[in-house]
């Protein structure tokens, strides 16, 4: 009874392994991270640009709670977009895709119109983080930029004469009336130290974050791509298992006859010997 039970705990265990889409699963958890890192990230890097804006310009800072709420919303799709693929990689994956899709043309027909539907929303999106991937190399190229001119001004051997000049950029802004010629130490000080430097490795971070979102969705596209082909292929590999299993039947059924005539000869040859011979 023990050994009964132990198989039958075995059997579902392998069959719940064989129902996980792993590579699915898998790609799932790098965009969700790669997700949660840029928005970390670029949270925080937008918050250092508002401040440095803020004491730059003092009115170039407005845009940044419409980025706030885009960003909320870039989280809320990304997240329904990974559940819808990660729920479509379960679906059809092992035992599960042939129960699905296996009963017929029909079922494949919704199953591979699935795939093609998400196959393009991964691949809109993949373009979405293509553009987002060029967004942040710029904010960091600026920021690494803005770094260099405030590593610069270590090289002035005067402290007195160590200024950090903006006006070369005051035409990228003509609204503003600011002065973009900073001397003093405290100024320089919330420019370099508090604002540009921790920015930079946010940016960099955001960057990173970019480029791992779309490992992610090249991942789910290849994942997308072989899900289409087995459930395509799911009526022959049905067919191939019904043809071994009427194979492996008639070998059995051969054996089995084999032993019957094995046996019903052997048992008319007693029953020769048995009978009484007549003088």
């Amino acid at each position: 009874m023990a050994v009964g039970t132990g198989s039958t705990d075995s059997s579902n265990k392998e069959r719940c392994i064989t129902r996980v889409p792993y590579a699915t699963l898998i790609a799932t958890l790098l965009s969700c991270a790669g997700v949660a890192i840029f928005l970390g990230s670029l949270y925080r890097g937008l918050s250092y640009t508002k401040t440095l804006f803020n004491f730059l310009f003092h009115s170039y800072t407005e845009w940044l709670g419409e980025v706030h709420v885009a960003m909320i919303g870039l989280g809320v799709v990304m997240g329904a977009a990974n559940l819808c693929l990660l729920v479509s990689g379960w679906l059809a994956t092992g035992p599960t895709r042939l129960q699905l899709y296996g009963g017929g043309w029909r079922a494949r027909l919704s199953g591979r119109v699935a795939c093609g539907v998400l196959s393009g929303l991964a691949y809109l999106l993949s373009l979405l983080w293509t553009c987002l991937l060029v967004l942040a190399t710029a904010l960091l190229m600026a920021f690494l930029l803005m770094s260099g001119l405030c590593d610069g001004l270590k090289l002035n051997p005067r402290v007195e004469e160590r200024c950090l000049d903006l006006t070369h950029f005051q035409h990228l802004f003509p609204n503003t009336t600011q002065n973009l010629r900073f001397c003093k130490e405290g100024e320089l000080k919330i420019i370099c130290k508090d604002c540009v430097e921790p920015a930079i490795m946010m940016y960099i971070l955001t960057l990173a974050a970019c480029v791992l979102v779309l490992l992610s969705l090249i991942h789910h596209l290849m994942c997308l791509a072989a899900n289409t082909a087995r459930i395509r292929d799911s009526e022959k590999f049905q067919e191939l298992q019904e043809l071994q299993y009427l194979q492996d039947n008639s070998s059995e059924l051969a054996v089995f006859k084999d032993r019957y005539r094995d046996t019903s000869e052997g048992i008319f040859r007693q029953d020769s010997l048995r009978k009484p011979r007549r003088i």
